[in-house]
């Protein structure tokens, strides 16, 4: 997971696009990563009562969301979060992490 943490206006958001478009290219990460997935606190914050898959496919265009990939290889998956800072001053951050299952390591 890359967070993404700062003050408003030094250009997270970009920097954020910035990874999302090179991995998109193939230009980094790909070899690594079967998809990638940018996740707005500031967004978060506002959806209530989802599910890690509900907020995986708000963005997907098509309604067959591979879930069972995703939960078969979840070390695959890179998740960009921005705005992190929005979500702790709202307290709402341990929202985020339920939703946002636990990677095993090794």
């Amino acid at each position: 997971m890359i967070v993404l943490e700062g003050m408003t206006g030094v250009g997270k958001t970009t920097l954020a696009m910035k990874v999302m478009l090179h991995w998109a290219e193939g230009i980094f990460f790909q070899p690594v990563f079967s998809y990638v997935f940018y996740i707005s606190c500031h967004k978060v914050g506002e959806i209530v009562n989802t599910t890690f898959a509900g907020l995986l496919s708000r963005d997907w265009s098509d309604s067959q969301v591979p879930t069972e990939e995703f939960r078969s290889h979840p070390e695959r998956l890179l998740f960009v979060t921005d705005s992190v800072e929005e979500m702790t001053t709202s307290s709402k951050l341990p929202a985020l992490y339920k939703l946002v299952p636990a990677v095993p390591s090794g």
